[in-house]
């Protein structure tokens, strides 16, 4: 039985608050860095991506007036990529969702907004504790 003067333990989760409340702004630091180093790989890679596909095509010396206007071309791996830019761009910013009888979204606002909200959930969920853990806790503080 404790004495009377001693005081009672804090309640187990208030370590837990202040490290989370200690690291939050952190997180949101890494977050907006993530975001950011994103953007610029994708844009240094479009950058490259330009360079070098023009760097090919003047490298191939050819006549103008030579060229057959409509060439059919076969199955090529390096087109790959545009045409799913393509694809994505078409479906994206062509689609929209109508709200009401004057607004509209495109597509690509829409698919910002679900990756923004699933990227809540998924940040304020990640430091929350298992089931047995919160037994645990819950049975200390009765």
């Amino acid at each position: 039985m404790p004495s009377k003067d001693s005081l009672p333990p804090p309640p187990p989760d208030i370590p837990l608050q202040l490290t989370r409340s200690k690291l939050y702004p952190i997180q949101a630091w890494y977050c907006i860095g993530i975001f950011i180093s994103i953007i610029a790989i994708l844009q240094w890679i479009s950058f490259f991506h330009s360079k070098f596909a023009r760097w090919r095509q003047k490298s191939e010396n050819f006549d103008l007036e030579q060229v057959q206007l409509h060439r059919h071309r076969g199955f090529s791996w390096h087109r790959l990529p545009s045409g799913f830019i393509n694809a994505y761009r078409a479906l994206a910013f062509r689609s929209t969702l109508e709200i009401g009888k004057s607004y509209s979204l495109t597509m690509a606002e829409v698919l910002i907004t679900v990756a923004y909200i699933i990227f809540l959930f998924v940040w304020e969920f990640i430091n929350s504790m298992s089931p047995a853990d919160a037994a645990r806790i819950l049975s200390e503080y009765f």
